[in-house]
């Protein structure tokens, strides 16, 4: 008898399997609980996120806002501020690229506003030129509106008592003190709103006080606020008051 071929035996195993379904080893669990994982995965992202709370959700709506800060060069016992008078402005805000570039939107009255969590002294100072290098101050002619163009602790005198270059922040126009450094002076933040700082340049053991400008906070923060356009009035319309047509009702005597 001749041998089966391998096709023949390959037709006489799908003529015997015909009809029949596949399924899952183990039954229909398998399938099932993948179902319920991704269920219950889906559930869990929709209740995350309608359960953040609302204070939460509106700090992430809400942009970060602009920090005011309070500023002023103390030389010697004479006050002086950046000199941005020649500044190109936009409806009152600088716009020149090199205070643009490190978030600083407003440099007036003695205050600065910034819009960048990192804005710190030695990137304003990188924009006007102003440099401190191992307790010397230099400032180009012009940057600010008045005073040397150079300081050098423990050199440069203030009358006949030798000075000393330091920086001073205080947190707010109200504090009652403030912390002093001699070194880092570049690194001094402002970003912190209703903040003062000073470069001060005075005798040493001569306690730096805060800037007439300190004053001015409030005044930048009103400037700085978004404004809201106002649209035109409306027209209120009175209306004349209109006589009852309806005969009144009478009651009939018993």
């Amino acid at each position: 008898m001749a041998k089966t071929s391998s096709t023949t035996k390959a037709a006489r195993l799908a003529q015997k399997g015909g009809g029949q379904k596949i399924r899952f080893q183990g039954g229909s669990t398998f399938p099932l609980t993948i179902a319920a994982i991704v269920v219950i995965g889906i559930a869990l992202v929709i209740y995350s996120r309608a359960s953040v709370p609302d204070h939460v959700a509106e700090a992430l709506r809400t942009p970060a806002p602009i920090a005011n800060v309070a500023y002023g060069f103390n030389m010697c016992g004479d006050w002086y501020e950046f000199d941005t008078a020649d500044e190109a402005r936009e409806n009152g805000r600088l716009t020149d690229p090199k205070f643009a570039d490190i978030g600083v939107s407003q440099i007036a009255d003695g205050t600065i506003s910034v819009t960048s969590l990192t804005a710190t002294l030695d990137k304003v100072f990188d924009a006007t030129g102003i440099t401190i290098d191992d307790g010397t101050l230099t400032i180009p002619e012009g940057v600010l509106t008045g005073g040397e163009t150079s300081y050098v602790s423990g050199t440069t005198k203030c009358g006949d008592e030798v000075g000393t270059l330091s920086s001073t922040t205080w947190t707010s126009a109200e504090a009652t003190s403030g912390d002093t450094i001699t070194k880092g002076i570049e690194a001094s933040t402002l970003a912190r709103d209703g903040s003062v700082v000073v470069i001060s340049f005075l005798p040493e053991g001569t306690q730096p006080t805060m800037p007439p400008s300190a004053a001015n906070l409030t005044l930048a923060a009103d400037a700085m606020a978004p404004t809201t356009e106002i649209g035109p009035a409306s027209t209120v319309i009175e209306l004349e008051p209109v006589e009852s047509t309806v005969a009144p009702t009478t009651t009939a005597d018993s």
